[in-house]
């Protein structure tokens, strides 16, 4: 939803600049819990090793941000799909809606009235 209703702006205000972290976290915080159940659901554990919740977030952010540390990585097969799966969309949000916000800024900026000197 919150995608859906950043392709309706016209303009840039602060609505669109929040919409648009939202959703990215969003994705995010859904690998989260596809890694969760990953873990829960198949073995061996994800990691190689058990590890808390939060290696999970972290794992989710260092991926999505395609950071990588390399202090944790999947060892499983499903654990590699979600991770390079949240790397690409992670990478895909964030080339489409900096160029829908800066498109929206162009036109912005095209669209006032410039004062002749």
């Amino acid at each position: 939803m919150v995608i859906r209703r950043l392709l309706h702006h016209r303009q840039v205000v602060r609505a669109t600049l929040l919409g648009a972290i939202s959703a990215y976290l969003l994705i995010a915080l859904a690998f989260f819990y596809a890694f969760l159940a990953a873990e829960h659901y198949h073995q061996p554990p994800l990691f190689g090793d058990p590890q808390p919740t939060t290696s999970f977030m972290y794992f989710s952010l260092t991926s999505i941000t395609t950071l990588g540390y390399g202090d944790l990585a999947a060892r499983t097969e499903i654990g590699r799909l979600l991770a390079t799966t949240e790397a690409v969309l992670g990478q895909v949000y964030l080339v489409t809606v900096v160029a829908m916000v800066v498109s929206l800024l162009a036109q912005t900026w095209s669209d006032r009235p410039h004062d002749e000197a």
